[in-house]
């Protein structure tokens, strides 16, 4: 499945704040949450968005969501999940024009992408509809071509070193992963089943 031509909301109020806090404010040691990798979620969600017919007005609250979704990082690591949605619930208010409802909305799908230790394994657990696609596109990665270019820059940015249980747990955590949304399952199962095969090769041949 091809996805749908994007448009970003890159002039959106509150895509910009989100993003600009993200160039100006966090730590210079993360190499996987880094500004690029929001512009990628952006860019994810609302081609996800678009492609399962969102409304519009659904879109923009995802891509409010996208922006700020880790932003948390700027005061800490674990649990950042929740310093994002505080921080988005407040841009919202600040600028005006939405309702208590929609900013509960973008609050709850920013806490729902922190990775759960779940007894299947870790994984997102989304609670609202526009979580889906927010936590799809969070990790679309795991069905691109990409995935062990950006599976590297989460191994150095949690520090961990290159060897067999960091490709096992990886393993593990990409064969709990359930997609949520008809368009990321059209446009990145295929991708992920090649991607999980890369895994198993690498582990078979020790290949660290």
């Amino acid at each position: 499945m091809s996805l749908p031509p994007v448009y970003a909301y890159r002039d959106h109020p509150l895509v910009n704040r989100g993003r600009e806090i993200l160039r100006t404010r966090l730590p210079s040691n993360l190499t996987y949450h880094t500004p690029s990798h929001t512009d990628d979620v952006l860019q994810e969600a609302t081609a996800f968005g678009k492609a399962d017919r969102l409304t519009e007005r659904e879109i923009e609250l995802l891509v409010v969501g996208a922006a700020f979704h880790d932003v948390g990082f700027i005061e800490k690591m674990s649990g950042n999940e929740v310093v994002g949605a505080r921080m988005a619930g407040e841009a919202m208010r600040a600028l005006g024009g939405y309702s208590a409802e929609e900013i509960a909305l973008v609050e709850t799908m920013i806490r729902d992408t922190e990775v759960k230790l779940l007894p299947s394994g870790p994984r997102q657990v989304p609670t609202t509809k526009l979580s889906h696609y927010l936590c799809d596109a969070d990790v679309s990665n795991l069905g691109r071509p990409d995935f062990l270019e950006k599976a590297e820059l989460v191994r150095r940015e949690v520090n961990v070193p290159r060897n067999e249980a960091f490709f096992v747990n990886l393993r593990r955590f990409v064969g709990g992963h359930e997609w949520y949304t008809p368009a990321a399952k059209a446009a990145r199962a295929a991708g992920k089943a090649a991607n999980l095969a890369a895994l198993d090769q690498i582990i078979k041949e020790k290949r660290w």
